[in-house]
């Protein structure tokens, strides 16, 4: 296989999400897809082979106005235009899409019958947590908020801990003081807070954004030692990974 002459954007991400070329571009905090019809066209040009609260979906085009895009050299235009693809090569990335396992379990039943044991310290760190994911979300843009994370877990991947029953411990006291936070339960908020919860004590599980195209949906969720932190295996399964950090 040869090597595309095209390249991504740094943080540009894709996955093909039944029929559809679905983008993630977190410089711009959106969604955009391809429509059925050039999604296989996209898919070739980008690797040579036949083979995130977000704002709404879009639809690409070489201009913005509802036309179909009738070439590979338009769908190039289309994709430079909406800034998906790198104007320098040697800054950008290849385009490889994101083949992530779903876990079938969940660590922590919602509704459990026995409530975990709960510190003063737990209650200290989660506040601090569930703050300080408000603060990044309203001034942060996305693109830094998970190149903060990003770059934590890369510091930290050498000391992180392996203590499976101590992360079930930690899930199940986040969920328990979560309705202590007053805030609208949205995937972006509860999936941050949780990281930033688990970062303190050592923890650093996979932040994993997924798409669905028809209709177009976006979620996010945490996942860990195979097992879904804070959703459920088969909500989640109805969404095609896009990025993971």
């Amino acid at each position: 296989m040869t090597t595309s002459p095209y390249q991504l954007a740094e943080d540009v991400f894709f996955c093909v999400s039944g029929r559809r070329l679905v983008f993630l571009d977190l410089r711009q905090n959106q969604y955009l897809c391809l429509n059925e019809r050039n999604t296989q066209t996209a898919i070739e040009l980008l690797t040579h082979s036949a083979e995130a609260e977000m704002k709404p979906v879009k639809e690409i085009y070489p201009d913005g106005r509802t036309v179909d895009i009738e070439s590979a050299q338009s769908i190039v235009q289309a994709l430079s235009h909406k800034g998906l693809l790198a104007e320098d090569s040697t800054k950008g990335k290849e385009a490889i899409s994101l083949h992530l396992r779903i876990p079938e379990n969940t660590l922590v039943t919602t509704g459990a019958t026995q409530s975990p044991t709960v510190s003063v310290r737990h209650c200290v760190v989660f506040f601090q947590a569930a703050l300080r994911a408000s603060w990044k979300l309203r001034w942060q843009s996305m693109q830094r908020i998970v190149r903060g994370v990003d770059n934590r877990k890369r510091r930290n991947s050498k000391e992180q801990s392996p203590d499976y029953d101590t992360l079930r411990e930690l899930v199940a006291v986040f969920h328990h003081l979560r309705p202590y936070y007053v805030r609208q339960y949205l995937c972006l908020y509860d999936s941050l807070a949780l990281i930033e919860f688990l970062a303190h004590y050592r923890f650093f599980p996979s932040w994993v954004f997924g798409v669905k195209a028809e209709p177009f949906g976006a979620h996010c969720w945490v996942q860990g030692n195979d097992c879904i932190l804070n959703d459920t295996a088969d909500y989640v399964r109805c969404f095609t990974p896009i990025m993971a950090v």
